[in-house]
């Protein structure tokens, strides 16, 4: 996998638009949500390996105060369940943490059943914005780091 790769609905025919720049505070996340098409999502995601004995991910956000889904994965395949925790993106900087147990299973955007999340095997992070949000987004990001 590339080290930040982005994932919109084009690949399934929607219209949003993103893109990822590295900053001086770590990543901006931007870009136009459009539920054309029949889509309605914009991500990313990059390789993320956390210490064995991690307890909790933390990350410091500022944004736009719309819904997002911090994501982790435990396998790098595109056919696989991803873990995913919803936060809204502050307007000011804010340091947010998650355990285990914030993330739920999801396929394609399906709830589904998987083993709990174990922090250790986590392979790579990334945001999703979707759920019937059309329009601009703007988040910014410091690297998730174990917490």
């Amino acid at each position: 996998m590339h080290e930040f790769q982005v994932i919109n609905d084009d690949v399934m025919g929607g219209q949003s638009r993103s893109k990822l720049l590295r900053t001086a505070a770590g990543l901006l996340f931007e870009g136009e949500l459009s539920l054309e098409n029949g889509g309605g999502f914009a991500s990313f995601r990059s390789p993320l390996h956390l210490p064995p004995n991690a307890a909790a991910v933390q990350v410091a956000f500022r944004g736009d105060e719309r819904r997002y889904r911090f994501v982790l994965r435990t396998n790098e395949g595109s056919g696989t369940a991803q873990y995913q925790a919803p936060f809204v993106a502050p307007r000011a900087w804010t340091t947010l943490r998650f355990v285990s147990a914030d993330f739920v299973a999801r396929f394609r955007g399906r709830l589904v059943v998987a083993p709990p999340l174990r922090l250790a095997e986590v392979q790579a992070f990334g945001l999703l914005i979707s759920e019937g949000q059309s329009g601009p987004f703007r988040v910014e990001l410091e690297l998730p780091h174990a917490g």
